[in-house]
């Protein structure tokens, strides 16, 4: 599917024209034809022209190490599974990598790499998903553990049944293979292997379960009787879904990105696949044991993959086969999903991605795989074929598989969405903002491919855009929010197949793509990966630019205190990381607009409000959400200051005027209902989205009213809002 950008620029229809001044109104002028009829605030006539399509910035040459012949050294072994590590200096000192080659069936490539990876496996992702369960536990009131705890067990259990047998022979090989080798100190038992491997797509179940609650409480109910025999309340699970997602306690799946540079656009006529993965939940301990495969299962291809210790899934998240075949796996929230499945008949999300790599030797019995099993929740597969140098987007849901998108002549961009019309109800955004960080990830992606059709696009810059600021929205680099290089990256890899290279992150510097990735040349005969280099983007060389890649560090460790619940860790995170970026000569106005609403929400209305009106005179850096949220920050803490405030008694002849202008903008939000208006290529889950928009509406009036339960919208670090 090739994107027309005259179109969707055309249909792009929430770029706003804000004409109030901080100390009162200005002259509004006629409402020229085509303007919303019940909105002065804003001219349909002048939205194309403020949008910004973005520049593509001129990628610097990528900084290169060489990397010693001896840096792999092999550590262990049983039979022909080896696991050696890769050592080089990195910027924060050593780094490593684990490089697991695995021989044998996928249930003993299973038991080889729980005996090969006991110790890391312990200190790995799998850890986290336990205690991030466990974590959950202690968060919920105790009337609701217990129920959480049986809508689990539930479908954990329907998973199991459900499942191809060899996985679920492979999860326990796991976790034998494992306590084999560290016997009696094992810390963790097989109930918290199976627990951690399934609560993949188990999470993507209860979180689909718990949207329904809210949306239609009495279908939920129905649906837990008919799969689990379990009969609640209505209420029960509106209050579980609230303590549960509305508190944030679960992160929602999103802002993976894929980029297939075509051989057409590539500088060395060479395929090139490439991907970033972020995820939240497994933000702490990923990149403490990171593992790089490469396995031959008899009868199939063989395949490089990348993962971390304990992933059950030797496909990884991103890999190629010796076929030419590349895919990277996407995540996303299930508005409705799939559960009574007849035996041995389904398949895991991740579990897909290694058939097709084992299995595919093109794109067309890539497809066939997918449509082979049933999936629980919604997933998507970006797939290339080197050899052809095509890409397709496989859509999975409860629905079935569908192609999505097919590549153009310069490559395919993947992000966050369905497009196949037969997935139209099965996805959900949870926010607005994500909403269009997925779109807007997506047209950057796009247009920077498209641009290699007069510039042919070399590895520097494919690994420079991987970790690009630049927000489609407002045409401007951001430290954070709607960017392809997020906040929260663990791991990005590129593949070549055609040239049996890979290069994945090690994650010396955080987020993981600023940082140096390791680059493998890999021999599938001798089945062994051999280092050629380590190379990282050369967008942060100079010392200013240096101390703003400190303070993009400095700001994932603020959201990872977030995301653990310390409010006063992440503001003071923030400020830090702020001070680094304006010393690296980057004024960005969204750090000033999130330490405002740091502000708001511990009660610092002096300190907030001359920060929110400082912002006045940079609205134009903003998207029309973010200033809509300036407005209703700034109306609740003027209503908090004293009445003697200097500012107090001119701000409040305008208060009625940024209360319609924040409202013009939900209003207007709230009116693309109609999926055909907004963006109609992704335009699936956009209900669901503008459900937030209401919800914010809402929050708005109650400010605008005093009205005593009015609530300050909550901070998302990730999008910046």
């Amino acid at each position: 599917m090739k994107i027309r950008f005259g179109k969707l620029l055309g249909q792009w229809a929430f770029t706003f024209v804000f004409i109030f001044a901080s100390s009162g109104p200005s002259a509004l002028g006629a409402r020229k034809p085509g303007s919303a009829p019940d909105s002065p605030y804003f001219d349909l006539e002048r939205m194309e022209s403020d949008f910004k399509s973005p520049e593509i910035p001129v990628a610097a040459k990528a900084v290169r190490k060489a990397i010693a012949a001896d840096a792999c050294k092999k550590v262990d072994s049983r039979g022909d599974s080896r696991h050696e590590i890769c050592k080089f200096q990195g910027e924060r000192g050593e780094s490593k990598m684990n490089i697991l080659s695995l021989t044998g069936p996928f249930t003993q490539a299973a038991y080889d790499q729980g005996y090969l990876l006991a110790k890391e496996i312990e200190t790995g992702a799998l850890s986290e998903a336990i205690n991030n369960i466990r974590k959950l536990d202690t968060s919920l009131p105790k009337g609701l553990v217990g129920l959480a705890h049986k809508i689990f067990a539930c479908y954990e259990h329907k998973i199991k049944k459900s499942v191809d047998p060899e996985f679920r022979k492979a999860v326990s090989e796991l976790y034998r293979g494992y306590k084999d080798r560290l016997k009696d100190k094992a810390l963790y038992t097989e109930a918290d292997f199976e627990t951690a491997t399934y609560s993949i797509d188990v999470g993507n179940v209860f979180y689909s379960l718990m949207y329904q609650a809210e949306a239609k409480p009495a279908a939920a109910v129905g649906h837990l009787l008919r799969d689990c025999g379990l009969n609640v309340t209505a209420q029960a699970l509106s209050q579980l879904w609230h303590k549960v997602f509305k508190t944030r306690k679960v992160d929602p799946k999103l802002a993976c990105t894929g980029a297939v540079v075509a051989p057409k656009i590539s500088s060395d006529g060479f395929l090139y696949h490439a991907r970033n993965l972020e995820q939240s939940s497994m933000i702490e301990t990923w990149n403490n044991n990171p593992v790089t495969y490469i396995a031959s299962e008899p009868g199939y291809h063989k395949y490089v993959a990348f993962g971390t210790a304990g992933l059950i899934f030797p496909g990884g998240i991103s890999g190629y086969n010796e076929k030419g075949i590349a895919v990277s796996t996407h995540q996303m929230d299930p508005a409705k999903y799939g559960i009574n499945y007849k035996k041995d008949s389904a398949a895991m999300g991740p579990y897909v991605q290694q058939m097709i790599l084992r299995k595919a030797g093109t794109l067309e019995e890539a497809l066939a795989i997918a449509k082979s099993v049933e999936t629980y929740s919604v997933w998507t597969f970006l797939v290339s074929d080197s050899k052809t140098g095509q890409a397709i987007s496989i859509e999975m849901s409860k629905e079935g598989a569908f192609v999505g998108t097919k590549s153009t002549d310069y490559g395919l961009a993947q992000s966050n969405h369905f497009v196949a019309p037969e997935n139209k109800k099965q996805l959900f955004h949870d926010s607005y903002n994500f909403y269009l960080e997925t779109v807007g990830r997506f047209l950057y992606t796009d247009k920077v491919l498209h641009a290699g059709l007069e510039k042919k696009m070399d590895f520097d810059a494919l690994l420079s855009h991987m970790a690009s600021r630049v927000d489609w929205f407002s045409g401007r680099p951001v430290s954070f929010g709607r960017s392809v290089g997020r906040i929260m990256t663990i791991m990005a890899s590129i593949v070549s197949p055609s040239q049996n290279k890979a290069w994945v992150t090690v994650s010396d510097r955080m987020p993981s793509n600023m940082g140096y990735y390791l680059g493998f040349k890999a021999d599938f005969n001798a089945m062994s990966l051999t280092p050629f280099e380590a190379v990282r983007i050369g967008d942060y060389e100079s010392p200013k630019d240096q101390k703003f890649a400190l303070a993009l560090e400095r700001y994932q460790t603020a959201y990872r205190a977030k995301l653990a619940g310390d409010a006063v860790a992440a503001r003071k995170g923030l400020e830090e990381a702020m001070k680094l970026s304006l010393d690296g000569g980057r004024d960005d106005a969204n750090f000033r607009l999130m330490l405002a609403h740091f502000a708001v929400l511990e009660k610092r209305y002096t300190d907030a409000y001359p920060m929110l009106k400082a912002l006045e005179s940079r609205l134009s850096e903003f998207h029309p959400l973010q200033r809509a949220l300036i407005r209703q920050l700034r109306i609740y803490s003027l209503d908090q200051l004293p009445q003697d405030h200097v500012d107090r008694g001119a701000d409040m002849i305008v208060r009625d005027l940024w209360y319609r202008e924040a409202k013009s903008v939900y209003d207007y939000a709230l009116r693309e209902k109609d999926d055909s208006k907004l963006f109609p290529t992704f335009a699936h889950g956009l209900k669901a989205a503008l459900a937030n928009v209401e919800h914010l509406k809402k929050g708005l009036e109650r400010i605008y009213e005093k009205h005593k339960k009015a609530k300050v919208p909550s901070i998302d670090m990730k999008t910046g809002e």
